[in-house]
């Protein structure tokens, strides 16, 4: 398949939210490092904790996040975000967003439980994952387990690559608070 997808004709509801949602966890993520008082340079410190600087792979997951949002408007796009993940990816960002409210007030014990409750809520119910939690963990499964033809350069860098770094650094992250 080629890189470009013929669009799909209108935005749906999910497309919309995804777009409000994304920007304003970004905002969030923005707000937190470049704010008045820079979050991850002031985090709770243990023997663990990553230095700082591997906080900055949120910006690649931002930026790859940023061509999703895109991406979700061709046909392909529309398929695997909007048909398969849903609401999903609107919810992710919205736990994300109290997370990281959490976080920045330092209130690590609720940020703990959010952060395992949005890691370790998977797919309950049938093989095609019913709405029934919002979490990257479920995200990451419905896109590994139905999606992995990666058919173009788009869906691999659009879909499968940020979902796969999130997952990643929230399994980090849940197994370090």
């Amino acid at each position: 398949m080629s890189l470009l997808f013929p669009p799909a004709k209108f935005p749906t509801d999910i497309q919309l939210a995804n777009i409000v949602v994304f920007l304003f966890s970004l905002g969030s993520n923005v707000y937190s490092v470049a704010g008045p008082e820079n979050m991850y340079g002031s985090q709770k410190e243990t023997y663990l904790t990553p230095a700082p600087m591997a906080f900055w792979v949120w910006s690649l997951v931002h930026l790859l996040l940023l061509g999703t949002m895109f991406f979700q408007f061709t046909e392909r796009g529309k398929e695997i975000i909007v048909d398969s993940i849903g609401w999903r990816f609107a919810l992710l960002g919205v736990f994300n967003t109290v997370y990281i409210f959490f976080w920045s007030r330092h209130w690590y014990i609720l940020a703990f439980v959010l952060s395992l409750y949005v890691h370790l809520s998977f797919v309950r119910g049938d093989a095609n994952g019913r709405l029934v939690s919002a979490t990257v963990s479920q995200i990451y499964y419905i896109v590994k387990k139905n999606h992995s033809s990666r058919d173009s350069l788009g869906e691999e860098a659009f879909v499968h690559l940020p979902f796969s770094l999130w997952h990643g650094c929230t399994s980090h992250t849940s197994t370090l608070e």
